[in-house]
């Protein structure tokens, strides 16, 4: 399907209802550019963002994700669904914030699944924090074990960034993980050295210590 009819056939559906065959074709639309990809997304954002019942939102989500990840280009389309979804998170009222989390999760939850999703391009520290702690969270909760490198690039991201948006992120999310894995001696040391210092604070020493504590792999 041509993009241009794809985009009239949407939005020619009926407000606050969604048209499943519509959806349906996302698979076989024909996008290749980055300006028609992003097109193709800026459409679907809107026509999610008009949907005020649960239940649409969710069947939305469920058909679109699904139907996106069944692409060649999927991981394109992803990828500036993910940037164009940040672009208009601040934008996004109290009222809504929570079925975009329910999108960007889903969204997140899929790309974990299909694609490759390396730490150093989905660990962050905001400014957004609601949208970077729903993908981080997502892309943290879709390994079934972390990497020596993938530890070792969590905690020195944590002893890099000592704030609490990020601390608190990793207490509540990662350290479980790592207490269930285990750590490398060399991790372990690298924790215990740096809540020693001096300029270490309270509650970053609790948590570097809490690694430290973590069983040994």
């Amino acid at each position: 399907m041509l993009l241009e009819e794809f985009c009239k056939r949407v939005e020619e559906t009926e407000e606050f209802t969604i048209n499943r065959e519509v959806l349906g074709e996302i698979e076989n639309v024909e996008v290749y550019s980055d300006e028609e990809i992003q097109k193709l997304v800026d459409l679907l954002i809107s026509s999610f963002w008009k949907l005020p019942k649960l239940q649409l939102q969710e069947e939305w989500i469920k058909t679109v994700v699904s139907q996106i990840s069944k692409r060649s280009n999927g991981k394109e389309v992803f990828h500036l669904f993910c940037l164009s979804l940040q672009k208009v998170w601040r934008s996004v009222g109290i009222r809504r914030i929570e079925k975009f989390v329910m999108l960007l999760d889903a969204v997140a939850e899929s790309v974990a699944e299909h694609y490759e999703t390396p730490f150093d391009q989905f660990i962050r520290r905001g400014p957004d924090a609601k949208y970077d702690l729903t993908l981080m969270k997502r892309i943290v909760y879709s390994r079934k074990q972390f990497t020596e490198e993938e530890v070792c690039y969590l905690v020195q991201f944590l002893i890099d960034h000592p704030d609490s948006y990020f601390r608190n992120f990793f207490a509540r999310d990662v350290l479980p993980l790592l207490e269930k894995q285990g750590i490398s001696a060399s991790v372990a040391d690298l924790a215990y050295a740096t809540g020693n210092k001096e300029n270490t604070s309270t509650t970053m020493r609790e948590v570097l210590f809490a690694i430290y504590a973590a069983p040994r792999a």
